[in-house]
């Protein structure tokens, strides 16, 4: 599972993971809200969703502001992969990117800013 790192060493309330639900790949993408023990899903017939990656708004003033996003793998050769891209407080769909390339499922995902992409010299 995954939090918002901002959160990592504290108190959170929210954590985001693939569900693996009756067959050995992940089925769903959830948010759970641990103090009150509720989950949102998201899931689509013939998507295999990657661990979801937790991106904060800047300026976030909640734990849940920002964006999950997940490298999406389809299993309808009509359907190209995409990466999705969820709000991370409602988990409605904001967009969804696809990519004319073999994706893998992957159970792990990463986000690196842009800022932290320069080599310092």
């Amino acid at each position: 599972p995954r939090i918002n790192y901002d959160y990592n060493g504290r108190k959170y309330r929210y954590i985001y993971a693939s569900k693996v639900q009756w067959q050995p790949i992940p089925t769903k993408i959830l948010k759970c809200d641990i103090q009150t023990r509720s989950c949102l899903e998201w899931m689509e017939e013939h998507c295999w969703p990657a661990e979801p990656v937790f991106v904060k708004t800047p300026k976030a003033e909640d734990e849940d502001d920002g964006v999950i996003l997940s490298s999406i793998v389809s299993t309808d050769a009509r359907k190209p992969s995409f990466l999705l891209i969820l709000d991370a407080k409602t988990f409605k769909e904001l967009g969804r990117a696809s990519v004319s390339a073999d994706l893998h499922l992957d159970l792990h995902g990463i986000f690196i800013p842009e800022e932290e992409l320069s080599t310092k010299q």
